[in-house]
């Protein structure tokens, strides 16, 4: 099946429970959250973009957030200190049963089609530990390149830092 078999849309509240238990099921390589936490940041998100099958099952989704948003997250607040405008994609997952069909690729690219010409830089952070390779393949892929490392959850976690510079 390929990526032009799926259709992309904006998440609404009611696409909320889907994209939680999708989330959920994407722990450690996403960050878990509850369903307030979620709304909150969908209603913060600059796009929370969805993708679903000819079935209408949920495939996968992507949050992104701006300078803007008011987020606690340790990760963000490494880009919020080093850049005063910027575009941060806090979270993506796809349905392991959807992996290798583009998905991850027309998200960001909706994305990337968003904030032209709005946005000079699209950030993201990628785990190092526990290891998430594939992800680390993925953006390295579509061009992100590495801006630093950090820490997290006393060590348990390790991150890169990673930004894609965005032409107008």
């Amino acid at each position: 099946m390929k990526s032009s078999s799926f259709q992309l849309s904006i998440a609404t509240q009611a696409d909320e429970a889907e994209i939680l238990a999708l989330n959920e099921a994407a722990v450690p390589h996403v960050s878990s959250l509850s369903a307030a936490k979620l709304a909150s940041l969908r209603e913060q998100s600059i796009y929370t973009g969805i993708a679903r099958s000819s079935h209408g099952e949920l495939a996968g989704f992507i949050l992104v957030l701006d300078e803007t948003a008011d987020y606690d997250s340790v990760n963000f607040g490494w880009f919020h200190q080093r850049y005063a405008h910027f575009a941060y994609v806090d979270r993506i997952a796809i349905a392991p049963s959807f992996h290798r069909q583009g998905i991850g690729r027309d998200l960001y690219a909706a994305v990337i089609h968003l904030i032209q010409g709005r946005y000079p830089t699209l950030a993201c952070e990628v785990n190092l530990r526990p290891p998430n390779l594939i992800s680390e393949t993925f953006h390295a892929q579509l061009g992100f390149v590495e801006v630093g490392q950090q820490d997290t959850e006393g060590g348990a976690k390790r991150v890169v830092m990673l930004t894609q510079d965005i032409q107008a």
